[in-house]
């Protein structure tokens, strides 16, 4: 991305090591040569805040964005800048990327009634400049109910690589999984909280004919590494693939699915794994609550079902099975693949980058 910004000098703040990793191999790993790259200067939360505010008011900065802002981390910023009486002093033009917005869903509780509150005053604060919403219900709800943080908020799509749009036969070659049967994938963070292991039980209970593998293809949890071990009977029609998946190949595990689930149970906040999907021309089976149940319903994406009942999950499993071969996208599906296109994100962020309000 820093390629695309010709004349701007992009440094790119990481925790000590992280270029060892898979994960900075697979999505970071291809923009490193064009940008200066610093180590984060400090230990734990208190100590990456104090850091990081150091760099907002050392001058060295036009702009500084905060590119996962969620866990409580922006509001801290902000108050911490508050806190020190030296607004005059701040030279960086702070902008935080949001991936949620708890504040926007159903929410009970005195303690994350405070919680979002405190998000919402502080993101409207003078400290931050410019807020990027990945998830369009909180944007939604921002939009309309939040006045002086609505001016300053900008919806970002969530992009993803274009495949080769294989068609399911031609990628389960390319990946050389066993031909002649029919998938339904789930990929990523393969996990309790991804419902992993609702999906497993849920298909086990579908009744499908022979024809129907589980793929599963990402890096387990335990619980599920023990889960997929312990299969039994059934076990050669959950094919299991533990390993970190790059960002290219994923488009192939995508195609290579006649549908693809995602029983994220009452998950807050966009999904890539939707949109990876859709940019796969694949329906989706996706939990009924929030964003993915509002996104698949909206843009025509697939089916939805309330994934923490198992029954309800397993006879959707089924009813997915028999129309997902005569499914096709809709004009809305279309829609919803171009607003989260590479260069659709690209042309948002450029258009918006250097144009934040004053605050």
């Amino acid at each position: 991305m820093a390629a695309q910004f010709s004349g701007a000098n992009v440094t790119l703040a990481l925790p000590a090591d992280v270029n060892k990793t898979p994960e900075f191999n697979g999505h970071l790993a291809a923009i490193a040569d064009n940008v200066r790259q610093v180590t984060i200067d400090g230990r734990g939360r208190f100590g990456v805040l104090s850091w990081l505010c150091s760099q907002i008011r050392s001058g060295a900065y036009s702009d500084v964005l905060i590119p996962y802002a969620d866990g409580g981390l922006a509001e801290c910023v902000a108050l911490f800048e508050a806190l020190s009486l030296r607004r005059s002093s701040i030279r960086a033009r702070v902008s935080v990327l949001k991936m949620r917005g708890t504040f926007a869903y159903e929410q009970s509780g005195v303690r994350r009634r405070l919680q979002n509150l405190i998000t919402l005053r502080a993101l409207s604060s003078n400290v931050i400049h410019r807020v990027y919403w990945i998830d369009a219900i909180a944007y939604e709800f921002v939009k309309k109910h939040c006045d002086v943080l609505a001016r300053k908020s900008v919806f970002l799509p969530d992009p993803v690589p274009q495949g080769q749009m294989l068609s399911c036969l031609d990628a389960v070659n390319a990946l050389k999984l066993p031909t002649g049967f029919s998938y339904i994938g789930l990929f990523g963070a393969i996990d309790e909280r991804k419902g992993a292991d609702r999906l497993i039980d849920a298909f086990n209970a579908a009744g499908l004919s022979a024809q129907w593998k589980l793929l599963l293809a990402g890096k387990f949890s335990a619980t599920i590494r023990n889960r997929i071990h312990g299969q039994t009977a059934d076990s050669n029609r959950i094919v299991a693939l533990d390993k970190f998946i790059d960002n290219s190949e994923l488009p192939t595990y995508f195609e290579a699915c006649d549908f693809v689930c995602v029983p994220f149970r009452r998950h807050i906040g966009s999904s890539s794994t939707v949109i990876r999907a859709a940019a796969a021309n694949r329906p989706v089976l996706g939990d009924s609550y929030g964003w993915i149940g509002e996104m698949t319903k909206r843009y025509q994406l697939g089916s939805v079902c309330d994934s923490g009942n198992e029954h309800e999950l397993a006879t959707a499993i089924d009813e997915s099975s028999k129309e997902a071969k005569t499914w096709a996208p809709s004009p809305l599906h279309q829609q919803f693949v171009d607003l989260h296109s590479e260069p659709n994100f690209l042309q948002v962020l450029s258009k918006d980058i250097g144009d934040a309000p004053a605050g």
